[in-house]
């Protein structure tokens, strides 16, 4: 494309987001121990989260972990590593504040 448009990444990306829109990715990492492990996921199932601050769950998957779709393609990610005793959180929206927001009900959830 580079090539055949004769523009910069830049500008092709910026085409991309006029037809797409743009996502904002955030990631946090908490420290966990065992307990976290049990608890957290205990606590999902028990208290399922029906909205990540004002905004409504549309739809939860448990393939890798416990994945939040919200509208307009924003999601948020629960997921503890496989490699290191922390617990990941992970969020994708349209817009940066609202990503900085799901990621501190996301935080606040955890911690109880």
């Amino acid at each position: 494309m580079l090539a055949r448009t004769h523009q910069k990444i830049s500008q092709l990306q910026r085409r991309v987001y006029d037809i797409t829109g743009r996502l904002y990715s955030l990631e946090d990492s908490i420290p966990s121990t065992p307990e976290m492990r049990v608890a957290v996921p205990r606590r999902l199932a028990q208290q399922p989260l029906e909205k990540i601050g004002p905004y409504p769950v549309v739809k939860v998957s448990h393939a890798d972990g416990t994945k939040f779709y919200l509208g307009n393609d924003n999601w948020a990610l629960v997921r503890f590593s496989g490699t290191e005793p922390v617990l990941r959180l992970f969020v994708e929206a349209d817009a940066p504040e609202k990503a900085s927001a799901l990621i501190q009900h996301l935080r606040e959830f955890v911690a109880g």
